[in-house]
């Protein structure tokens, strides 16, 4: 320190011997000016103390959990920011996990947030623990999202209270229906569930009020053989009331499915999404007519469909069809003509009923005016010929996949130079690197991935 004394010292002197116009002048004030902080530092300040504490809660919620531990090891007045503005102690994620997760971890991190975790998400975790661990998340009362994704199959999940919970989602864990329900109804306040249940046990009598459930996903389980029936979960007189809001339907089989009797769902008017996959059929889809949203992914029926389970439909604004071997040319006709002005997502990919000389007619006569994301991958004989149909007569396409066509750069080219319609994205299979280069140099994705 007294080296920088002495030195300020001498340019204070040497500033005042020397001309005002020197050229040595400026040199010399920049060194006083060095040595003047070295003597008295700048007083410095805490950014975080300075900053309003909504704008430290957004820096917080953009660290994930090792920079947060970093963080609160800075000072005390870091750790406690960290501790109470961080979504990190609310959010209790096991599926980052690298080593198996044990119970004394899971309480120790449930102890340090007072019980304030909103969220869980369990993997990596010895099945045995899972009820202790959902023990402790009882008792934290703001739990609103419950994921359980064990490593290996779980024979039972315990029913406990969790009144606020409102997303469950429970994977490689079969859920007989009578405790499907006992958890449900111990979690009354669920608007979305994800769950195996096992088809071939039998619904209890009472059932639990689910007013607030909007999206339910059930993914079957059955024992081989089994004759999937209507009664899945909807045949019971009063499920309408018990679930008087639900919104979403998605029915998921195994990829050997059973065969399914079609259910009946005409009395859900607050329906808009419903999904059948990997599912054989027996019978038609009977499904409210104000339905949006329709998904049907490796489907058969048996025997052949002699109606049209899809000309119901009036509302509908997107529509999905991969592998639905009963997707007639007379079928996509109805549904288009019927959902003219609304249905902006088409896909009807791997439908080995279509092919290109069924699809002409219908975009020459206008029918695809309003799609705006058409999947066609994998239909039989798609070639260059239907770009100018397409160009000509759909202004409002923006996403187009020939993923399994044989269309080639030419497409590529005529899609891109075409004033309408404004295209952002294809998705293909093989085409030249020139033809992609092309589309990427006129900010058009081309893509081989949906």
């Amino acid at each position: 320190m007294q080296k920088f004394e002495e030195a300020h010292k001498l340019y204070f002197y040497s500033l005042r011997m020397i001309d005002e116009h020197a050229p040595e002048r400026k040199q010399i004030e920049a060194l006083m000016l060095k040595t003047k902080k070295r003597i008295i530092p700048p007083k410095r300040v805490d950014p975080l103390t300075v900053l309003a504490p909504e704008l430290v809660s957004m820096i917080l919620e953009h660290l994930d959990l090792q920079s947060t531990l970093r963080f609160i090891q800075v000072s005390k007045l870091w750790l406690k920011l960290g501790s109470g503005l961080s979504r990190q102690w609310k959010n209790l994620n096991l599926t980052v996990a690298k080593r198996p997760v044990s119970l004394s971890a899971v309480r120790a991190f449930v102890c340090r947030t007072n019980g304030g975790v909103k969220e869980a998400s369990l993997a990596r975790i010895n099945p045995t623990v899972i009820p202790k661990v959902l023990e402790l998340l009882s008792r934290c009362p703001d739990l609103n999202y419950l994921k359980v994704t064990a490593e290996q199959k779980i024979d039972s999940l315990p029913v406990v209270n969790l009144k606020n919970l409102k997303t469950l989602i429970v994977l490689k864990c079969t859920l007989p229906r009578d405790k499907f329900w006992d958890i449900m109804s111990s979690c009354p306040r669920l608007e979305r569930v994800e769950a195996f249940v096992d088809v071939s046990s039998d619904t209890p009598d009472s059932l639990p009020q689910l007013s607030n459930l909007r999206c339910l996903r059930i993914l079957f389980s059955h024992p081989p053989g089994y004759l999937v029936t209507g009664n899945i979960l909807f045949q019971h007189p009063e499920l309408k009331e018990v679930m008087p809001n639900l919104e979403e339907l998605h029915f998921e089989g195994a990829p050997s499915s059973p065969w399914a009797q079609a259910i009946s769902l005409s009395d859900y008017s607050s329906l808009k999404k419903f999904t059948y996959m990997r599912i054989y059929l027996h019978g038609l889809l009977v499904l409210p007519v104000t339905l949006e949203y329709l998904r049907l992914e490796h489907c058969t029926f048996a025997p052949p469909l002699q109606g049209n389970p899809v000309g119901q439909f009036s509302r509908l604004k997107s529509a999905i069809f991969q592998f639905c071997y009963p997707l007639s040319p007379d079928m996509l006709e109805s549904l288009l003509v019927n959902n003219e002005r609304t249905l902006t997502h088409l896909t009807i990919s791997w439908c080995s009923d279509l092919a290109q000389e069924h699809l002409e007619p219908l975009i020459t006569r206008g029918l695809f005016r309003s799609i705006t994301h058409l999947d066609i991958s994998g239909v039989i004989g798609v070639n260059d010929a239907i770009t100018p149909l397409i160009i000509n007569n759909m202004p409002n396409l923006k996403v187009l996949n020939l993923s399994a066509t044989r269309i080639s750069g030419l497409t590529i080219k005529q899609l891109v130079d075409a004033e309408t319609p404004k295209i952002e994205k294809i998705v293909v299979d093989t085409v030249s690197r020139d033809a992609i280069q092309y589309g990427l140099s006129r900010n058009i994705q081309v893509s081989q991935l949906p």
